[in-house]
């Protein structure tokens, strides 16, 4: 008796009916509904299939309000995203869009996909398009850096100049860092832009004192080195000359008198 009045029930089902509901449900639904009617109808049928048919028919019935999910905004979406250039977003935001991309595109190949999965996967994927973000223009602090580069150092002095390489390499950072936000890159710009307007002209004073600082510091390393030098070594040779002069001078007035006693002991 029950299986009777769940087939009468499931023949109520129309096929305008099964137009919205995923393939599978439908195809279980149909299957389901053909099997109990053999049942009906089969007079060696057991108590157990009619029962286990009953349940299987009621069961898919239940899932008739499957309903397949709207899938056209999530399509247009697809499309929308796949036609941009990646090159031109910052890499992390683009990474995490294509992760959700990904799982939305195989929701649409999904035949069987709910329509709570489909609304699910439309809004994850808009938020993470919405996330998606340029990469800020850069022009300006290349070139500014390329200007910066094209200065004579030797016209400045070495401590404005040093602030402007410290600057240079800071910025060079930035132009490499794919990920840079526009807020670094504006802070790049506004410190190279200021170190070259710090820049002060060296005058000819400086350029003189630093050359004789130079000078100075080369003098010193050889003083300090020849004062490493022993200190028996290198005897003054005038002071030799003096010194032999006067053992000479002596001996041969020793010889002198040592010869004036030898004569008067003959006398």
């Amino acid at each position: 008796m029950h299986l009777t009045i769940a087939v009468e029930e499931a023949e109520k089902v129309s096929e305008a009916d099964l137009e919205n509901v995923v393939p599978a449900v439908v195809k279980e639904f149909k299957a389901a509904l053909a099997e109990a009617k053999e049942l009906l109808v089969n007079n060696k049928a057991t108590q157990e299939e009619v029962n286990a048919s009953f349940d299987r028919l009621s069961k898919v019935m239940q899932m008739l309000s499957f309903n397949k999910g709207d899938k056209t905004q999530l399509v247009s979406l697809i499309e929308k995203i796949e036609a941009l250039d990646s090159s031109k977003y910052i890499a992390k935001t683009w990474e995490s869009l294509a992760t959700v991309l990904e799982a939305s595109k195989a929701v649409v190949a999904d035949e069987n996909a709910l329509e709570e999965e489909v609304a699910k996967s439309y809004e994850g994927l808009l938020r993470e398009f919405l996330k998606l973000r340029l990469k800020p223009n850069k022009d300006a602090l290349n070139d500014l850096i390329n200007k910066a580069q094209s200065l004579d150092s030797s016209k400045y002095t070495r401590e404005s100049w040093r602030a402007v390489e410290k600057a240079v390499e800071e910025a060079d950072k930035v132009m490499k860092n794919e990920d840079a936000t526009e807020k670094e890159i504006a802070k790049a710009e506004e410190n190279l832009k200021s170190a070259i307007s710090d820049l002060k002209i060296a005058s000819n004073d400086t350029t003189n004192s630093e050359t004789n600082n130079g000078s100075n510091n080369k003098d010193d390393d050889k003083t300090t080195s020849n004062s490493k030098l022993p200190k028996t070594g290198g005897t003054n040779t005038v002071y030799i000359l003096i010194v032999g002069a006067i053992l000479v001078i002596a001996g041969g007035a020793f010889m002198f008198t040592r010869k004036k006693k030898s004569d008067n002991s003959l006398k």
